[in-house]
């Protein structure tokens, strides 16, 4: 098992749904490492998910039910000060690392051609960086 930051879990969960459009194209070896990661990257992905929701549930501004409010365009209703926490929480959660699977393929293994260059890749270097050993 290897550790990485929530931070590079969520850019890692978008960049799997990007090469798993690319199905037909994707070596056996990569395919098989991206299905090693895939669910751990998904559970630490929802794990953060429900862990930045209670943050936002503790200190948004609450009715006469003592329920968290809700705006339907801009999520919970938080005072400036309640803001400032939960941003400070956000990021501390971001910053914690999770042990995620440590099965890696060789830069020899990707094809040269995925059908888009690097630059139109989501999240390319973080997630070519766990995936990928020299």
């Amino acid at each position: 098992m290897r550790k990485i930051k929530n931070s590079e879990i969520l850019g890692m969960n978008n960049a799997i749904a990007e090469f798993e459009k690319l199905n037909e194209k994707i070596p056996f070896k990569l395919s098989y490492a991206l299905s090693k990661h895939k669910d751990s990257i998904q559970k630490h992905t929802m794990d953060f998910d429900k862990a930045r929701i209670a943050i936002c549930e503790e200190y948004a501004d609450k009715d006469e039910a003592g329920k968290p409010i809700v705006n339907p365009d801009s999520g919970y209703k938080l005072s400036e000060d309640n803001m400032k926490i939960v941003n400070e929480k956000v990021f501390e959660l971001l910053e914690e690392e999770v042990e995620v699977p440590d099965y890696q393929v060789s830069v020899n293994d990707l094809p040269n051609d995925f059908g888009f260059s690097p630059a139109e890749f989501p999240n390319n270097s973080i997630f070519m960086r766990y995936l990928c050993r020299d």
